[in-house]
């Protein structure tokens, strides 16, 4: 039995282009069409005249794409790619852009990156590949690129960028920092024990990146620590994280605490994801209706023959209402719904519609009223039904394999970026992959394979 004869030596007569090594039904082809039909003049008009080239935003937004769906987010990685896969040679027109350029790319153009996301709605919806008999909606903490040890109260972030701004550059230049040292610091000594060893950790920290990096790192740590101390301020709360200010602590489905992001999905019965965000709230409940509202914002109507299934999450008062007005057939059971109850648990109250009051278990009237508790209660009895229930096991089958393929076929367990516009950028791109993918398929069954799939414009 002989080996097959390789060629490594022998050239080319007539060198095949890029494009002819690439089957003609790779998924690349897709992502190329759907990026070069996106409108560009705002770009155009930003890079237009003197100054040095910039790498044009599709050559970027492709390699993104692409990334995502062989699940190589990294943007280092997607530099290496860009030299040496021909699909990301082909994809990035022979351009080698940095592991940076790609990076700030993506996080600095977060509107481009949301109008892919509907771009690739758009085409579903114009294709007729959208179900939109059930739409289904869900949460997913999404951990933060964050540090749970990075974390300061206000008046350690005051006492740290005193130190930053007044201090750092003079005391990188010395080798060794002795304790006693920090007493000099303003406002040192009027901390608590706990908040000076954490200003020093941090200080520390920080003189040995000054050293590793220059002035650069400093003015990038001053745009930090001034946006966590805004974090605090306009949000109220006690503790920020420095790493990544908007990111909170969130506790995941295995049960740990940790700093994360709440991302949110709508998805249509053939798997399509209609709607995205990603928001600053460990809870669901304030999710529903500006979920909704973009879902009819990217799709152009809703119909009241949809279903809409959410889970106990969002089980709000004023969210059944706001489904009621929009005449949309929701599904929310309840979230107090099976838990152990008392005598007087609510449950145990008699409503009378009439007169809008509860009567407790001893006879006696209520006074006080929550709002919204007739659709509350309309919500619960609708969700005992045998029609009710089956559309909600539906859900299941709707928007938890579309959360697994994002999670593990798409790699994203944690960010990559930092700050809410940044990491609602980087979940729209998984988003758009995910919408590519499952038109590349179907577009593939159409085709049988026999043709190249092309984009066309929405």
């Amino acid at each position: 039995m002989a080996y097959i004869q390789s060629y490594r030596g022998q050239t080319w007569l007539l060198p095949p282009s890029i494009e002819d090594m690439i089957p003609e039904d790779h998924i690349c082809f897709l992502v190329e069409s759907l990026v070069e039909s996106l409108d560009y003049r705002e770009f155009d008009m930003k890079y237009a005249g003197a100054g040095h080239p910039a790498y044009h935003p599709r050559i970027l937004l492709k390699l993104l794409i692409m990334g995502v769906l062989d699940k190589v987010r990294s943007s280092c990685m997607l530099a290496r790619s860009a030299r040496e896969n021909i699909v990301y040679i082909y994809l990035s027109e022979k351009l080698t852009p940095d592991f940076r350029t790609i990076s700030d790319f993506r996080k600095n153009n977060p509107e481009l990156i949301k109008e892919v996301f509907k771009h690739t709605v758009g085409f579903a919806k114009q294709e007729g590949l959208l179900d939109l008999s059930h739409l289904a909606t869900d949460g997913s903490k999404v951990k933060a690129n964050a540090s749970n040890r990075r974390v300061m109260t206000k008046e350690e972030l005051e006492a740290l960028l005193r130190f930053v701004e007044e201090e750092l550059q003079e005391w990188t230049k010395q080798d060794t920092i002795e304790d006693k040292k920090f007493a000099e610091m303003r406002g040192f000594d009027q901390l608590p024990k706990q908040s000076k060893k954490t200003i020093q950790k941090a200080a520390l920290y920080y003189i040995k990146r000054q050293k590793e990096k220059g002035e650069r790192f400093k003015a990038e740590i001053i745009e930090t620590l001034q946006k966590a101390q805004e974090e605090i301020e306009n949000e109220g709360l006690k503790k920020v994280n420095t790493t990544d200010p908007g990111s909170r602590f969130m506790k995941n489905k295995s049960g740990r605490i940790e700093f994360s992001y709440n991302s949110q999905v709508i998805v249509d019965k053939a798997g399509f994801i209609l709607a995205n965000d990603v928001c600053q709230d460990a809870v669901d409940n304030r999710q529903l209706q500006p979920q909704v509202l973009e879902t009819k914002d990217n799709i152009g109507e809703l119909f009241e023959e949809t279903a809409w299934s959410f889970d106990s999450g969002y089980f709000e008062g004023s969210n059944i209402n706001f489904l009621t007005e929009n005449k949309i057939d929701g599904y929310i059971p309840d979230n107090n719904a099976g838990k152990a109850t008392n005598e007087y648990d609510k449950k145990n109250f008699i409503y009378n519609e009439a007169s809008n009051e509860y009567i407790c278990p001893e006879n006696k009237r209520l006074i006080k009223m929550f709002p919204y508790e007739a659709e509350r209660n309309a919500m619960a009895a609708k969700m005992k039904t045998p029609q009710a229930k089956g559309m909600y096991r539906l859900r299941q089958q709707i928007v938890e394999p579309v959360i697994g393929d994002i999670k593990e076929n798409k790699g994203l367990r944690g960010f990559l970026t930092r700050g809410i516009r940044a990491v609602r950028a980087e979940f729209n791109i998984v988003c758009a992959a995910v919408n590519i993918k499952r038109i590349w398929l179907a577009l593939q069954e159409t085709t049988k394979g026999n043709s190249p799939i092309l984009w066309q414009s929405a």
